[in-house]
């Protein structure tokens, strides 16, 4: 072997509650202790190189993971808890322990990241901070299962069917099995992994134990783990520690998963990362990126919790230059980027200092479109919003009126000089006159009767009464975008095309009808059509949530963790589902006035609340996220 492969490491045995188990140690004995954690079908070799760029800072413990490599392969238990990731985490611990490591800092890849997960669970105490590689947590990857995730990690489902189906199959053949899964899930096929690591994961992965130990290490990932797995999401427990993902940017989970947001949902700490220029096998790729996002994240004294990080998609650069990794804001939506963008213009206008006078209300009145009405909240915002509405609705109202008075100037100009254009006999020339006048009169007092008619209830409204349905509209528009600073928008926009629309509205003719719920139910609707607008001229692109990435993060408490699941079940459900849910449930709207509002029929809105209410329960529960089926078309 070469004279790297693990130059002044030791190999240890460690007995571990009767599990023998196989480990390298290596690096300064006073030096922080880092425990790194392999993943499937591999061994402790896949840190071979990264080690020999962190022995000379750390104190590396590399083990075999119970089932893997060199360690103890024994045979499964019915329920497979001998596999667990309890268990396992519990075996590394006890190296750890064995070792004199009581707080420790931890990264494990694939498999080896989530014992590192159930580690961090079970033993807060112990990790200082905690890095995966190229995985999210596994409830989350189950709960989004789908065609397109089943077929690249069809072994998930493979694995787990009853011995000895597996076993056997991948018996015959395990050199082949082997070296078929590593080049299909690398960038580079394996050329990438030395004769030696090669050697290494042969030797631990072709006998009928090792087959054996990677198949009951899926069967409990798949039952047992997912047990423990919620019954810590139902006790509120979450990551303490700070946490940094790194994925493939060719991998499944690039392509599947959005790491960043599904492991701040799992942890308490800060979270970092970024997608990098590789495939799944991260440490053997880029040994010396990993090791270097190692030492910058382990020597960090904290990150700051109200930061993000972009992923490769949004910044290219990062595929090359990984060597100098930066941590980063979050990336807002494009619209906000604009509207940003616009300010500061008209800032550095308003700096230097305007032309002439039309200039500078020109430049006034750009300012005040641009800035809207911040800030969103409180009452100085509610005021200034009802000044802004109450001015735009008094324009509104000036320019029907005017729009009016036009049309009725055209018509009489049209009667007059619509005799000059008629052909024939008098008789029939005066017949045709006397008809258009007739039918044009009867157009204008149908008109007259209308504006005097919905005239006085319209124009008793003020911008006041509009004011007042701002929290359902919030609301609604929290649901319908799921970001905070979005849903401000779409009420403000929603409110400033109810004052330019302001005479389509028709207030109810009955005597004693709801005018304010008939305003409501309009409002709604204008919002729910102007969010299918924006929603479809928008384009689709990868973006982090400001309020996701800037929440302060909190100790959970059982009122909390209530309020977290419900709003990620709510998440979860379609946007239809949503929809009727907030309507009928929420805002106790009749069945009539949201089928209206959402432009379905009435049967449509019974069945479609009556699945949300099963779905929103089922997601309490715990059960997968509802995928449509059918893709409905209007």
């Amino acid at each position: 072997m070469g004279s790297h492969w693990f130059e002044g490491f030791e190999s240890r045995t460690f007995d571990i509650d009767g599990v023998t188990l196989f480990a390298r140690v290596g690096g300064p004995p006073d030096g922080p202790p880092l425990l790194l954690l392999h993943g499937y079908p591999q061994t402790h070799a896949i840190w071979h190189r990264a080690a020999q760029r962190l022995a000379d800072r750390y104190r590396l413990v590399m083990p075999d993971l119970r089932g893997y490599g060199r360690s103890a392969k024994p045979p499964g238990t019915h329920d497979h808890a001998n596999y667990s990731k309890r268990a396992m985490a519990a075996d590394v611990v006890g190296v750890m322990r064995a070792l004199g490591h009581e707080r420790f800092f931890v990264a494990g890849h694939d498999r080896g990241g989530r014992v590192a997960h159930r580690l961090a669970l079970d033993h807060p105490q112990a990790v200082r901070k905690l890095c995966v590689l190229d995985i999210v947590p596994t409830l989350t990857m189950y709960e989004r299962t789908d065609m397109a995730f089943a077929q690249a990690y069809y072994h998930w489902f493979y694995l787990i069917q009853p011995a000895p189906l597996p076993e056997k199959q991948i018996g015959a053949d395990p050199g082949w099995y082997l070296r078929h899964t590593l080049g299909g899930w690398g960038s580079k096929g394996i050329a990438f992994i030395e004769p030696e690591a090669l050697a290494d994961y042969d030797r631990g992965f072709c006998t009928p134990e090792g087959v054996h130990g990677a198949c009951e290490d899926y069967r409990a990932a798949a039952g047992i783990d997912l047990e423990h797995d919620r019954a810590s999401r139902q006790a509120g427990q979450r990551v303490a520690c700070d946490l940094h993902v790194l994925w493939g940017a060719r991998g499944v989970v690039a392509k599947q998963f959005q790491p960043i947001a599904d492991w701040q949902a799992a942890c308490s700490g800060a979270v970092s990362g970024y997608a990098v220029p590789a495939g799944h096998f991260i440490p053997e790729e880029l040994p010396a990126l990993t090791a270097t996002e190692l030492q910058n994240f382990l020597a960090r004294d904290g990150i700051n919790q109200r930061a993000g990080l972009f992923t490769t998609t949004d910044h290219p650069r990062r595929l090359h230059e990984p060597q100098d990794p930066v941590l980063l804001r979050p990336r807002p939506d494009r619209r906000a980027r604009r509207r940003l963008r616009r300010l500061r213009q008209l800032v550095r206008h308003a700096r230097r200092g305007a032309g002439h006078g039309g200039r500078r209300r020109a430049g006034r009145r750009q300012w005040h479109d641009a800035v809207r009405v911040r800030p969103r909240h409180g009452r100085l915002w509610q005021e200034r919003l009802q000044w802004s509405l109450r001015r735009q609705l008094a324009a509104a109202r000036r320019r029907d009126r005017g729009r009016g008075q036009r049309r009725l100037e055209r018509g009489d100009a049209r009667r007059r000089h619509a005799p000059m254009g008629l052909q024939g006999p008098p008789a029939v020339l005066l017949g045709q006159g006397r008809q258009a006048g007739r039918q044009d009169r009867r157009r204008r007092q149908r008109r007259v009767a209308r504006r005097d008619a919905l005239g006085p209830a319209r124009d008793a409204l003020d911008a006041a009464d509009a004011i007042a349905h701002i929290p359902r509209l919030r609301r609604y528009a929290r649901l319908l975008v799921g970001d905070a600073a979005r849903a401000d928008d779409l009420v403000q926009d929603t409110l400033e095309r109810a004052c330019r629309k302001w005479s389509l509205w028709r207030p109810p003719g009955a005597p004693g009808a709801d005018v304010q719920a008939a305003l409501r139910a309009w409002l709604l609707a204008l919002m729910h059509n102007l969010h299918a607008n924006q929603w479809r001229q928008s384009s689709a692109h990868p973006s982090v949530a400001l309020d996701a990435a800037l929440e302060p993060r909190h100790d959970p408490t059982p009122g909390t963790v209530m309020r977290l699941d419900l709003e990620r079940a709510l998440a979860l459900l379609p946007t239809a589902a949503r929809e009727v849910l907030l309507l009928v449930a929420v805002e106790q709207v009749a069945y009539a006035e949201a089928a209206e509002m959402l432009g379905v029929p009435v049967g449509t809105v019974m069945s479609r609340l009556a699945r949300a209410r099963e779905q929103l329960r089922q997601l309490m529960d715990g059960a997968p996220a509802p995928r449509a089926a059918l893709k409905v078309v209007k």
